[in-house]
Parts: structure tokens; C-alpha cells; sequence
């Protein structure tokens, strides 16, 4: 008479199937959470340009406004003033990219580091490209233009 439970081979089959499985859905799971967080640091750096120009537009402490990208220290800060050198430090705001994410290119005007949003108008001159790219090298650029407006992608 035959038994109706599984055998040993027929067990670890099951497991192995199960397993494999597991590992194909964890990986998936794994490049939607690195392409969430990039999306996520880009949408809060785009967000930052954004405020930096209308901190400039709206005149708020009588002064331009600016961010300034540091790709040593995979950070970026919002500041106060006419440049970085002669801002006013303690209204910094510094910003971190997620362990997962580093800088691929600043490519600004002039060789720039940085975004200065004039007084009053929110123009500037150094207009480009930032881009960011995380560790499955998915990559996110942020636009900015000579009038002030930055664009995501």
C-alpha cells in the first residue's frame, strides 16, 4: 500500500522551488526600494532648488538664496547670500544623499559647484545639470535654467 505523505526528495524539491522563488521576488523587492530612494533624493534636491528660488524671488531675509552641491561629502546645502564663500551660515539648511546615492555629474555654468538665485527676480547664471545615480547606476537629472526653474527627470 502506498503512502500518501511526501517522500524526503519530493520535500526538498518543494523547498528548493520555494527558495528560488524567494530569492527572484527579494531581488525585485530590493531594485524597487534602490529606485524609490533615488527618485525620493531627487524629488527632495528638486524641491530644495525650488525653495532656494523663491527664498531668492520672495526676498525673505533681504538676500539671495542658493544651493550648493558638495560631491565629497555626497551632500548639498541651502544657504543664504550671494555666494557660498560669503553666505550667512546660520541659516545653512545641509542635506545627506542616502548611502545608496552619490553625485554621477555637477555640470554647471562656469564650472560651478553651485546655484545662486538673484534677489528678486530668482535668475541665475549658473544654469545646468545635476545629476545623481544610485547603486543599480539608475540615474535621476535635475535641470536648472537661466530664469530660475529647475525640471526633474
Amino acid at each position: 500500500m502506498k503512502s500518501k505523505a511526501l517522500s524526503t526528495v519530493e520535500l526538498l524539491i518543494v523547498i528548493a522551488i520555494f527558495l528560488t522563488l524567494m530569492s527572484a521576488v527579494t531581488s525585485q523587492m530590493l531594485g524597487l526600494f534602490f529606485t524609490n530612494e533615488l527618485e525620493i533624493a531627487g524629488q527632495e534636491m528638486h524641491h530644495t532648488l525650488r525653495r532656494a528660488n523663491s527664498l531668492a524671488v520672495n526676498q525673505v531675509h533681504d538676500s539671495a538664496w542658493g544651493v550648493q552641491f558638495d560631491e565629497i561629502n555626497q551632500s548639498y546645502t541651502l544657504f543664504s547670500g550671494t555666494g557660498y564663500e560669503t553666505r550667512t551660515t546660520s541659516r545653512d539648511q545641509v542635506f545627506y544623499l542616502p548611502d545608496t546615492i552619490s553625485y554621477s555629474a555637477v555640470v554647471l555654468n562656469g564650472s560651478a559647484t553651485g546655484v545662486v538665485f538673484n534677489q528678486g527676480t530668482g535668475r541665475t547664471s549658473q544654469y545646468g545639470t545635476i545629476t545623481l545615480v544610485g547603486s543599480d547606476e539608475v540615474k535621476v537629472i535635475m535641470g536648472v535654467s537661466i530664469l530660475g526653474g529647475s525640471t526633474l527627470q
